[in-house]
């Protein structure tokens, strides 16, 4: 029985080891995968937000807010993460952005 000790300890430490690895480079690839969406999310406001400035050159005030554009995509991507994209979920962002660009807080 003494003679297992040791390679039952072995072994555990392994798989220990080999686990915690697995995990931390799951959570790795999870937070990058986020962190390149919510890139990406910016990069589409900001697109979007430069766009606006030149067809509304002579209308500022037709332009949204950066701050708006950038809450409206990052809403927008995160639903296509969660492949919950609808007719309605434009129809409420498109809403809840015009309630902000008129709310004129920014």
């Amino acid at each position: 029985m003494k003679d297992w000790i040791p390679l039952l300890t072995g072994l555990a430490g392994a798989l220990i080891g080999s686990g915690t690895t697995v995990l931390a480079l799951w959570l790795t690839k999870k937070w990058s995968y986020k962190r390149e969406v919510r890139k990406l999310a910016l990069e589409m406001a900001r697109s979007d937000y430069e766009g606006q400035i030149e067809v509304y050159r002579d209308r500022p005030n037709f332009i949204t807010p950066l701050p708006v554009l950038v809450d409206y995509y990052l809403k927008l991507t995160d639903h296509v993460e969660k492949n919950s994209v609808d007719e309605d979920l434009f129809k409420r962002l498109a809403k809840e952005r015009h309630d902000l660009k008129q709310a004129n807080i920014y």
